[in-house]
């Protein structure tokens, strides 16, 4: 059979189709691209860089004793690590574009609420002046999610910024309809020569569990040459498979996989402007599905290598307003293609030889009232006897203004999958897809979502604290198998938005909605109170 890789990789609908265009409808004021040209000093030597580490509330707001005695107990970012995502220097042309970009790279740090960086002219010449603005980043995590009668809750201690180095610890419990989860990781990013960090992750998870270590160099700039990965990963778990909107799974598998992943990027044209990257991927695992109860077997053991090509010209713009409903988010408008092509070969544990290709299309404009984004995401493994297995999403976001605090955001996504593995289907309700339908409501190899959302900001600065917004919404869509009777949903109501404006950038804000849920051919018409994070189809992690 394909390998996990080319066979479906995107996986769930929100691994796919939803997760492929999170986050890129926006509101906000429009910004200028790649940066402002009209900043002091462009094309100027720099003689001098200075950074300004601003904590969690600025001097100016320490008025209040609650501000400072948060700031007390909260270590500013440490200036290397600051320093170390820098792309100007000294000695160097003042270049508005590289100075966007690495306002941009701190701020996907998720430690900073805001980045600025200007140039100003003193005693000592040009100077490049970078100030940050740290975000709270001790969070206690208290996660709700509810559908209905369903609830997925959390509670759990993440800190983004460990000592104020960038080190990320999070332990955390969740419990859903299908299992409860206790989670532990780490994340020490660019640890050794600047490059290499370290992320480890394990679950413990009421039906097994999940491990993953990761080693890696990745592209930390467009101008970046090289990036080098090295993945594990460990799965003992079951999946369940829901079917015609069943509230219980009626087929449960164990999955057991070992998995060994190799990866290297290199770019031989790349600067601030695009990149053509080229990227090369080995893999080799032990992966088996096993109906329950889970009798000894005999392992299988596949490997497959990958080489793609990927180009990029580079456009990105800055929002604010959308996500947190406070600071400054980025948003990629490139116009990006990335070709490749998959090698299963039979003797590297595949019945027959398999030739997968792979196609990632994504593009973006921006307009005087909001922008649009769109993506095509493929791939296929094709053997001697023809399509072994397949996946295709699309979709498309459109993100309106037409004045300040008020939004327009539209949503659709179609995506059809031909012999996915077991638990990769498409799956929509709750917390993607419409919501006021229970988890697994939809599920199937084929798949659309559609969804309009209408929100008026109403206040963007409470108390220093938090944004409240209002939304008025629609959803429509759903999942079947082919086949099969179309199975659809639909429901529509409005609801209320909190955001942190304290908050790292482009943190999705809290919905409560109130939805009427239309009947179906499974549920009745009812009201549901559905509670979630950012819009039902971004990925909210």
């Amino acid at each position: 059979m394909g390998a996990s890789s080319v066979r479906s990789r995107e996986g769930r609908w929100r691994a796919v189709g939803l997760a492929a265009i999170a986050g890129l409808a926006t509101t906000g004021p429009p910004a200028a691209s790649q940066g402002d040209p009209a900043r002091a000093g462009a094309g100027a030597t720099l003689d001098a860089v200075e950074i300004r580490r601003e904590n969690v509330f600025d001097q100016a707001e320490t008025s209040n004793w609650l501000a400072r005695a948060a700031n007390s107990v909260h270590i500013v970012t440490r200036e290397w690590v600051i320093a170390r995502e820098l792309l100007i220097r000294p000695g160097e042309p003042f270049d508005s574009v590289t100075a966007a970009e690495t306002e941009r790279n701190l701020r996907k740090l998720g430690i900073f609420r805001d980045v600025s960086i200007d140039s100003v002219r003193s005693d000592s010449g040009l100077v490049a002046r970078v100030t940050t603005h740290d975000a709270w980043t001790t969070q206690i995590n208290t996660s709700f999610k509810a559908g209905g009668d369903q609830i997925t809750w959390g509670v759990g201690l993440t800190e983004k910024n460990l000592l104020g180095a960038q080190f990320k610890a999070t332990v955390r419990y969740t419990s859903d309809p299908d299992r409860s989860t206790i989670r532990f990781g780490a994340s020490l990013p660019r640890l050794w020569w600047n490059e290499l960090g370290i992320t480890a992750l394990y679950d413990e998870l009421s039906d097994g569990r999940h491990a993953r270590l990761l080693a890696d160099a990745p592209f930390t700039s467009l101008s970046d040459r090289r990036a080098i990965s090295f993945d594990l990963q460990y799965n003992d778990g079951d999946v369940l498979r829901f079917f015609e909107g069943e509230s219980e799974a009626s087929d449960t598998l164990r999955h057991l996989m070992t998995k060994a992943i190799v990866a290297h990027g290199w770019a031989p044209r790349a600067s601030p402007e695009g990149y053509l990257r080229v990227h090369t991927t080995l893999q080799f695992r032990r992966e088996d599905f096993a109906p329950l109860p889970v009798e000894p077997l005999e392992r299988s053991m596949f490997g497959e290598v990958e080489v793609s090509i990927e180009a990029s010209r580079s456009r990105f713009t800055v929002v604010r307003g959308y996500q947190n409903l406070g600071g400054p988010e980025d948003i990629d408008l490139s116009s990006t293609m990335r070709v490749g092509v998959w090698l299963a070969p039979s003797a590297w544990g595949y019945e027959r030889t398999g030739i997968g290709p792979v196609l990632t299309l994504q593009t973006g404009r921006r307009f005087p009232l909001g922008f649009v984004k769109a993506m095509l995401r493929g791939s296929a493994l094709f053997n001697r006897t023809g399509l072994d297995s397949g996946s295709v999403t699309t979709g498309v976001v459109l993100a309106l203004q037409p004045a300040a605090r008020h939004s327009i955001v539209l949503n659709g996504d179609v995506g059809w999958q031909d012999d996915p593995y077991p638990g990769e289907e498409f799956d929509l309700g709750l917390d993607f897809g419409p919501r006021g339908f229970p988890l697994h409501a939809f599920t199937g190899d084929r798949a659309f979502f559609t969804t309009g959302e209408y929100r008026w900001v109403a206040a963007t600065d409470l108390y220093g604290l938090a944004a409240i917004g209002l939304a008025v919404f629609a959803d429509y869509g759903g999942a079947w198998y082919a086949g099969s009777p179309r199975r659809t949903g639909a429901d529509a109501g409005v609801g209320l938005r909190f955001g942190s404006i304290r908050s790292s950038s482009g943190k999705a804000a809290t919905r409560v909605d109130l939805a009427h849920r239309f009947a179906n051919d499974v549920l009745d018409d009812e009201w549901v109170i559905a509670v979630g994070t950012g819009f039902p189809f971004t990925i909210g992690r």
